[in-house]
């Protein structure tokens, strides 16, 4: 198999290939647009590492799709479902990019809003009641004062449960 990297332009607008593999291509636009989506995802700065790492998985996923056709496994019902869903990740991130990423705008103060939900920890404790007339009895002890820690060490019949009040540990919103 052979992967050239290079330019291409079609008609006045200028497509720039950066991969090909096989009659398939991956081109600038596209690739910038999923490897940002990427970085996103996984809270990344942009490395060349990473731009790297991105682009072989790009180019192994066009040879395992490929690869897949060619050994007809999309006759198989279940692999047919995942050879789809592969494919269908790259439309529908495109889609996403194009219909909505670049229509939609978000406001400063929605983003400042986000950005400060992400970094706020919560402390979560539970409770369990297998009925809401039960559930509202616990609300109102712990109105009346009574700790989640005792509450817990009467209705926990787990252990670890009641000797930890419920608790759940921290959590964020982002």
């Amino acid at each position: 198999m052979i992967i050239i990297i290079g330019c291409s332009t079609q008609d006045k607008e200028e497509i720039v290939v950066i991969a090909r593999v096989g009659d398939k291509t991956i081109q600038i636009n596209e690739f910038k647009n999923r490897y940002s989506e990427y970085l996103n995802r996984i809270g990344a700065k942009d490395n060349l590492l990473f731009r790297n790492q991105f682009l072989e998985g790009e180019v192994d996923r066009i040879v395992l799709l490929a690869i897949a056709d060619s050994l007809g496994l999309g006759e198989n019902l279940e692999i047919k479902d995942k050879i789809n869903h592969a494919r269908q990740s790259g439309i529908l991130d495109e889609f996403f990019y194009r219909e909505i990423f670049k229509t939609y705008q978000a406001s400063d103060s929605l983003l400042r809003n986000a950005f400060e939900k992400s970094k706020t920890e919560i402390h979560v404790r539970h409770l369990y009641a297998n009925s809401l007339e039960k559930a509202n009895q616990l609300k109102t002890q712990l109105n009346a004062g009574v700790s989640f820690e005792e509450l817990a060490i009467t209705i926990f019949q787990d252990s670890a449960l009641a000797a930890t009040g419920g608790d759940l540990g921290y959590f964020s919103l982002g």
